[in-house]
This record gives C-alpha cells, structure tokens and sequence, in this order.
C-alpha cells in the first residue's frame, strides 16, 4: 500500500512511525513507549502549538455561542445542558465550596444534630449551652465529612492525583532502563489505585451523610 506524500509529512512533523507496506498489509512494529521514549523535537511543538491555535481559532464563534447559551441557562434554571453531560463532576466541582460557605456562615444547627435526654433541656424548655456546644461539634463534624466526601469525587473524576504523586511519568530519564522504568510507571499506577480506594470510600461516606442530613441543609 502506497502512503501519500502528505501522510508521510504529517507523520513526520507529529513524530510518529510511518507504516512499511508488507505486500500483504502493512504492520507497524508499534510500542507504546515509543511516544514516551523518545521526546518531541521541536518542529513536533511548533507543529501542534500552530494545529491548536488554529482549532481555537476556527471554533471560537461556536465555543463563545455555547458558553452565552449555558450561562444564561445556569441563571434561569440553576443548570446548564452542558452540566448534564457529566452531572457528578458538575455536582463535584460546587457542592464543596457551597457546603463550605454553609458550615462557615450558618446561623443555627438543626435539632437533628441535639443530644436528647432531660439533662440537656433548660428549665425553659430550651436545649442547655453545652448541648448547643454538641450539636455543633456535630454538625461540623458530619459537614466536614460531607466537603470531604465530593472533594475525593472530584480527585477521582481528575483521576491524575499530580498533587499528591508529582507528573505522571511519561518520558523515561536519559540512563534509564525500560525495565526500570517500566516498574517506575507500575508503582506509580498502583499507587494512584491506592489513593481512588481511599477517595472511593471518602465519598461514599460523604454521600450517605448527605442523603441522611439532607433535608438539614438549609440555614
């Protein structure tokens, strides 16, 4: 199979292998490690700094039509089309700094979070000054966790953890083995899996807060 002139130029400026016809098919002797093996040359970041510049350029009219269409509709409806198309991470990306702002500025605890008992009820009728103090502990403890709960479920939906693991380690070091390498990148994975397991059940603990407090989130 004959490969164009033009395919060969594209291939060549994106730094990839260019397929050897075999009279049969074609086959690629291809590695995955190739792409991180070998670094980009700079023709190959001109090439994709130009590429990206002109599809921003070419979509702005549609991407600034879109972004006017879904901020009107957050301010008429509280949702956007676009939210819809991944709700979690929308959910995600908000509730945090919302439930924040709640703990922070609230202006009562409601009577879920009480202790019962007569022993915390003033001659009144109203709850003591140390049941107030453990109501509150209360609620700040299970908002606490709730934040705690979607923040892990935006970490998951990022999915990348460069905060707590550093880059991903994609070009391997001049001096290094593939071998070595290949185990840098394995520990590297099963560590990320560690960190989603424990994110996991964070937010599933914030969750089943969330759904048992929901009907005290108001202020």
């Amino acid at each position: 199979m004959t490969i164009s002139i033009w395919r060969k130029i594209d291939l060549f400026l994106r730094n990839r292998p260019i397929p050897v016809p075999t009279g049969i098919c074609r086959t690629v002797p291809w590695d995955p490690d190739f792409l991180y093996d070998n670094p980009d040359p700079w023709y190959t970041n001109v090439y994709w700094t130009i590429r990206r510049g002109i599809k921003h350029i070419r979509e702005f009219p549609e991407n600034t039509y879109y972004a006017i269409k879904w901020f009107i509709q957050r301010g008429a409806r509280g949702w956007a089309d676009r939210d819809t198309w991944s709700l979690d991470y929308h959910l995600n990306t908000w509730i945090p700094d919302a439930l924040r702002r709640m703990k922070a500025h609230k202006h009562g605890v409601s009577f879920a979070f009480f202790p019962e008992g007569p022993e915390h009820i003033d001659e009144t009728g109203n709850p003591t000054d140390k049941a107030f103090e453990i109501a509150t502990a209360r609620y700040d403890e299970v908002m606490d966790k709730m934040i705690a709960g979607f923040e892990a479920g935006r970490r998951i939906d990022d999915g990348i953890y460069e905060a707590e693991l550093g880059p991903y380690p994609c070009r391997r070091p001049e001096g290094v083995s593939q071998e070595a390498w290949h185990k840098v990148k394995d520990d590297h994975f099963n560590a990320l899996r560690a960190l989603e397991a424990r994110d996991q059940a964070l937010l599933e603990e914030g969750l089943v807060l969330f759904a048992k407090y929901y009907q005290t989130l108001n202020d």
